[in-house]
């Protein structure tokens, strides 16, 4: 899901040299009040971003109970917490070994799920914008 950036002409080939094609879906962009339903559907939701700001997009994610799989770098970890598996961004090995485990391991996909889901309810778009202005408000 989302815009086709750099290195996605690579993509689709690489699916069908797997024979993926009825197994992964590239919807390319989907309006977000569709995500959760992508998020819910899914098994695992695997964030591979290099560098991030905060990573919402991984909050939306555990909110809806899916288990999360997401690079230590940026402000990811903060986002994520003990709530998902966090990885070396550049170790694909890592990737596959968490992915794996969630997929495999029932008991510990429903715990990551559980965690997402509590853990999730800590952010809001609404409690950023107030403090926010409250650190802006303090500013002399």
């Amino acid at each position: 899901v989302g815009k086709r950036g750099y290195g996605y002409e690579a993509i689709p080939a690489l699916v069908s040299a797997l024979g993926l094609q009825n197994d992964v879906l590239m919807p390319g962009y989907v309006p977000s009040e569709d995500l959760p339903l992508f998020y819910s559907a899914a098994e695992v939701f695997v964030f591979p971003s290099i560098y991030e700001g905060f990573g919402m997009t991984v909050v939306d994610a555990m909110r809806c109970g899916c288990p999360v799989v997401a690079a230590n770098s940026g402000g990811v970890p903060e986002a994520v917490g003990n709530a998902g598996v966090l990885v070396n961004v550049f170790d694909s090995n890592a990737y596959a070994e968490a992915i794996e485990k969630i997929i495999e391991d029932e008991s510990f996909a429903a715990v990551m799920s559980r965690k997402g889901i509590s853990y999730a309810k800590k952010f809001s778009w609404e409690k950023s914008a107030r403090q926010t202005i409250k650190i802006y408000n303090s500013l002399p």
